[in-house]
């Protein structure tokens, strides 16, 4: 289905994403996501685009992230750990630690959710209109990623 935007499923037809390899659309970096998303959503965005390229529906995909992905990649605000090994090891978690938090706190201004699990790092993508569900022929949902026009955080995640 045509929707007058370039994405990896059209690119994916068109036999023009290399077997093996997965599209990152370049707004990405471009317009400073990388900044604003989830460490858990920037890891899993190739993982992501590869099971798109591969025609995975939307449940497949959610199940092929919680087989390949640990429990570990969601931030667990809550559970501050103490034993550190060294100050590094510290100074990095506390690094990491503000970071989410403030990405947290913005997405909640802005009415949107941090992911807790794996269908809310989809949902997130969907809501942020970096990714949008697209019905198929076989009564499943298939997803797919934006390559152009693609969403600018500012529009999005305008409250600091």
């Amino acid at each position: 289905m045509y929707t007058g935007k370039i994405t990896v499923s059209q690119l994916s037809q068109l036999k023009m994403i290399p077997d093996g390899q997965c599209i990152i659309p370049q707004s990405i970096y471009d317009y400073g996501w990388l900044a604003c998303l989830p460490i858990v959503n920037i890891i899993t965005l190739p993982q992501i685009s590869n099971c798109i390229a591969l025609d995975f529906s939307k449940d497949s995909i959610i199940d092929y992230l919680i087989r390949n992905n640990d429990k570990d990649l969601f931030w667990k605000f809550q559970n501050k750990n103490s034993h550190f090994i060294s100050k590094s090891e510290m100074s990095e978690y506390n690094l990491y630690s503000a970071r989410e938090q403030n990405i947290a706190n913005r997405l909640e201004k802005n009415g949107f959710v941090y992911p807790c699990n794996m269908q809310e790092v989809i949902g997130l993508f969907i809501k942020l209109g970096i990714m949008i569900e697209c019905p198929d022929n076989q009564s499943e949902i298939k997803m797919d990623l934006i390559i152009l026009p693609f969403p600018k955080p500012d529009t999005l995640l305008g409250i600091i």
